[in-house]
């Protein structure tokens, strides 16, 4: 059986009262499902994996700042 791989990225468009996003809008981030597959494989990930960046609008690149081994809602 093959594995089963499903990413969702999303931009910020509106910030909330608290730094939340008020209104996002997803996003295609092929460099990031490289990363998130390449993460998953290094270490034999199994399960829910949700990471948090900043992208570089000039070089088209992520700066990963946090990972949880859950689904996050944010």
């Amino acid at each position: 059986m093959g594995a089963c791989f499903a990413l969702h990225c999303t931009r910020r468009l509106l910030e909330g009262a608290r730094g939340g996003a008020i209104v996002k809008a997803g996003v295609d981030r092929p460099v990031v499902r490289q990363h998130y597959e390449k993460i998953g494989q290094v270490l034999a990930w199994h399960g829910s994996l949700s990471i948090d960046y900043f992208w570089d609008e000039k070089t088209d690149q992520p700066a990963y700042i946090d990972a949880n081994p859950r689904i996050t809602n944010r």
